[in-house]
């Protein structure tokens, strides 16, 4: 009989377990299927290829960049509103003033800042910043010289100091370094060895 009884107790508690991973599937795939494309890319006036996260302004406002795409296919900033509609190229990038845009922007008060992973005096990568309204564009660092580093990547802004990583230069395996924001005090923090890791993005 107790036998019985615990047979019936495990069955019934392998029924609820499946009706509850079967609610929690539903519910997985309900939510799946509530998300909105706000913007397709694929023109190259409009972009393409958007490799990193956004940034969000107090008036609600989206900026990121593209990769590809813009006037001269080497990638754009651009703002759109969080509905999807005013997609605006806020920058173009050419060459000497920057290519590839892979990594995400910053933003302090109204200046975005961020880096091209190509382009640039010696097509290293450079670090910019560019007003929201798409005024104020300025090069902040060239990276020149591969032994202080090649194609920039991520930033984190504190204070008035901006904080890096470069995927290239240095011994070969990338770096760590910082500058301020207008321009001056770059500095390189860190050359990795092929033994402490490599290629930081």
């Amino acid at each position: 009989h107790n036998r019985s009884c615990s047979m019936k107790t495990s069955r019934r508690f392998s029924c609820v377990l499946l009706l509850c991973a079967f609610a929690n599937l539903l519910s997985l795939t309900v939510r799946a299927q509530t998300h909105t494309i706000l913007h397709t890319f694929g023109t190259n006036v409009m972009g393409q290829y958007p490799h990193s996260a956004l940034v969000q302004g107090p008036d609600g406002t989206l900026y990121g960049t593209a990769s590809a795409g813009g006037v001269a296919n080497m990638g754009q900033v651009f703002k759109l509103n969080s509905d999807g509609t005013g997609y605006t190229a806020l920058r173009d990038f050419s060459g000497l003033d920057g290519a590839w845009p892979e990594a995400g922007l910053v933003m302090s008060g109204s200046t975005l800042y961020g880096s091209t992973a190509g382009g640039g005096t010696n097509d290293n990568g450079i670090v910019f910043k560019l007003n929201t309204d798409g005024t104020g564009f300025a090069v902040i660092c060239q990276f020149a010289d591969w032994v202080n580093g090649a194609n920039p990547r991520g930033l984190i802004l504190s204070g008035s100091t901006l904080y890096g990583t470069t995927e290239g230069g240095g011994l070969g395996n990338g770096t760590v370094f910082k500058v301020e924001a207008d321009g001056s005090g770059f500095s390189l923090l860190k050359r990795f060895a092929a033994d402490e890791g490599a290629l930081p993005y």
